[in-house]
């Protein structure tokens, strides 16, 4: 609730300084995305006014345009994706495709000081990937964490895009990762 609250207020108070610009090929100027999320416009699109994405809780808030739905936060998401979505200037089909299926909407759940993104699983309730260590950890529905050394970010990613996780981490991570201790 707190960080919907949070969230709010910087839609409110972004207003005033929104920042980049559609160009006319669709592309999104986009500055260095700053430590401090900011909203960021998309003039031109008719689906979304613009998005806020905040490095620090990686989300992504979807500003949708008047009558268009509500606001919604993605959680997990990496820097790359907010600005390719960016790039795609809001485009509602990229949206539909590549943030609504793989980034859920509730929070992330910290376990042991790292937060997990929540997934969809038999055996798994989230995952962490810290992309300066390589690390690449599941947590079990019962809080039971494992993790695997010097994981690629694309495994990681194409470990989101799975659609059954428990027959990718076994055949892709599992199977070609040394086990953290």
């Amino acid at each position: 609730m707190a960080l919907r609250l949070r969230h709010l207020l910087l839609i409110l108070t972004a207003s005033a300084s929104l920042i980049g610009c559609r160009t006319p090929r669709g592309e999104m100027d986009l500055p260095v995305i700053p430590d401090a999320p900011e909203m960021y416009a998309f003039p031109n699109s008719t689906h979304f006014q613009g998005f806020i994405y905040d490095k620090e809780e990686r989300s992504l808030t979807v500003i949708p345009r008047d009558g268009k739905g509500e606001t919604v936060t993605h959680y997990g998401i990496r820097m790359k994706g907010a600005v390719a979505f960016a790039n795609n200037a809001g485009h509602y089909g990229s949206y539909l495709a590549n943030v609504v299926p793989l980034f859920p909407t509730v929070p992330l759940q910290e376990v042991g000081g790292k937060k997990f993104l929540p997934i969809v699983s038999d055996l798994y309730a989230g995952v962490h990937y810290d992309e300066e260590t390589r690390e690449f950890l599941l947590m079990d529905k019962d809080e039971q964490v494992i993790g695997y050394k010097n994981v690629p970010i694309e495994v990681y990613d194409n470990f989101l895009k799975a659609p059954v996780k428990n027959a990718y981490h076994k055949a892709f991570i599992e199977a070609m990762f040394e086990p953290l201790p």
